[in-house]
């Protein structure tokens, strides 16, 4: 699979169940399985706007912050 069938991949996947999504990559860079504690961390990001998935570092390696990708 190239970069362009994953990202596809990914895109389908969020557009169709962002929340299981969401807690799925959280899951997998965290390393946390118990649900009760991916609701809540799910439900903290969403109550936060300004909270990422990604590190912000990300902006500053690109070259500038950006808005939407």
């Amino acid at each position: 699979m190239d970069f362009k069938e994953v990202r596809n991949t990914l895109e389908t996947m969020a557009n169709d169940n962002f929340e299981d999504f969401t807690k799925a990559l959280i899951s997998f860079e965290k390393g946390i399985n118990d649900k009760e504690t991916l609701d809540k961390v799910y439900q903290d990001y969403m109550d936060n706007d300004s909270m990422g998935l990604l590190n912000d570092e990300f902006d500053y390696l690109i070259g500038e912050p950006r808005e939407n990708v």
